[in-house]
């Protein structure tokens, strides 16, 4: 099973639902975007929570911007970032930086150097990054990625292609609680469940021998 595009992924889920009233029909953009959050930011509070889900993290969302511009210790995240991997400070030779919270940032000593040697920490806060001690440099950052958002009819990316159900399942979980109807919104979330640890322990597989 796979969906070629966001229209096609409406009709099956009209299909799925049994509905094709205009009502209904007006909201499935509203549906989708719903499920996207959930998809990349993951839902409730806790797992003791009914409706919650972790967010996706896959191979397939792995990407490198090899050229960001750091000014006195600061620069802008990509517009399509998720979640940081690591991040390796490009000067006359390459240096990892490690990560800190941003209070344990800031509590840091490197924060008051002069900005002429190589950041060793990073943190991030809101659209920014910030380096300590506060060079201007280039930085190589590894992150997770939003991919392509199904904005148009005719637009598809890597879930509905390699793991509709994702998609399917995360949609359904939106209209059950759209109707209020709490078995069929039980049951979406234990299916997009599933789906999302059946591709998380695939991908964990086919990169870890073993």
């Amino acid at each position: 099973m796979s969906f070629s595009d966001k229209s096609n992924l409406k009709q099956r889920i009209r299909d799925w639902y049994a509905r094709n009233d205009a009502p209904f029909t007006a909201r499935l953009d509203d549906f989708i975007a719903l499920a996207e959050g959930r998809i990349y930011y993951g839902g409730g509070a806790s797992e003791g929570d009914p409706l919650w889900s972790p967010p996706v993290r896959c191979r397939a969302m792995e990407t490198t911007s090899d050229d960001i511009a750091i000014t006195n210790g600061v620069g802008g995240l990509p517009a399509d970032f998720l979640e940081h991997r690591a991040l390796t400070w490009k000067g006359s030779s390459y240096a990892q930086l490690t990560y800190r919270e941003p209070m344990s940032f800031w509590a840091s000593s490197d924060v008051n150097q002069a900005g002429t040697t190589t950041p060793t920490i990073y943190t991030i806060e809101g659209d920014l990054i910030r380096v300590a001690p506060g060079a201007t440099g280039t930085i190589r950052l590894s992150y997770y990625k939003k991919l392509a958002a199904l904005s148009g009819d005719g637009d598809t990316n890597w879930f509905l292609i390699n793991h509709p159900g994702i998609y399917l399942h995360a949609v359904m979980l939106e209209t059950g609680v759209f109707a209020k109807e709490a078995a069929r919104t039980q049951t979406a979330i234990q299916q997009y469940r599933a789906a999302v640890t059946g591709l998380v322990r695939t991908n964990l597989t086919s990169t870890f021998q073993g």
